[in-house]
């Protein structure tokens, strides 16, 4: 059977850090003297990532976990490749990773942006911002995102219905979540 490897990881983040070049008025390097590649920007990004997908090398995982690295992802959704019926990649390619490699990859991965998204979420402290609240959490707590898209928990605050708007000043930072007051 023919291994089909793509290069569209890698153009991806050609072109993502050319916006993001655009973006910070700048056109040198990618990245600031504080951190990655967004740590000046007032987006969050996010990104879905499977480890061990057939025909994946050591090389090109490595490459992965260099992205996330300097892209500095707000998010990452991170998976382990497992075989789905009716795919293509079931159908037609050899799941060739072992399972304790894909485990590794994605416990190396997640240990990573785990670490990347508490320093970028930590930048928010002391900070006011503007949650569009969702719903309530199971300690009763009124929740939402910020414009990033960052999780947000709002302590000790009147009634607020799902589509409100609230400025929040957040008093704690997780790699997670925000947790804050309500603004005076």
């Amino acid at each position: 059977m023919r291994k089909h490897r793509y290069a569209l990881g890698a153009t991806f983040a050609s072109l993502a850090i050319v916006l993001l070049a655009a973006c910070q008025g700048n056109t040198g390097s990618s990245g600031s003297q504080s951190g990655g590649a967004t740590s000046n920007l007032k987006i969050g990004l996010v990104t879905d990532v499977i480890v061990g997908f057939p025909g994946e090398s050591e090389a090109a995982y490595l490459n992965t976990r260099a992205l996330v690295e300097e892209m500095e992802f707000d998010v990452v959704h991170i998976a382990m490749y497992s075989p789905r019926p009716g795919t293509f990649a079931a159908t037609r390619m050899d799941d060739d990773v072992p399972h304790a490699e894909k485990l590794r990859r994605l416990n190396d991965l997640l240990a990573l942006q785990r670490g990347i998204a508490a320093r970028k979420t930590a930048r928010w402290l002391g900070r006011d911002v503007e949650v569009l609240i969702e719903g309530r959490d199971e300690l009763n707590r009124p929740f939402g995102r910020i414009r990033q898209g960052k999780r947000a928990i709002v302590m000790r605050s009147g009634e607020v219905a799902p589509g409100e708007v609230l400025n929040v000043r957040v008093v704690q930072a997780t790699a997670g979540q925000l947790l804050g007051l309500p603004a005076a």
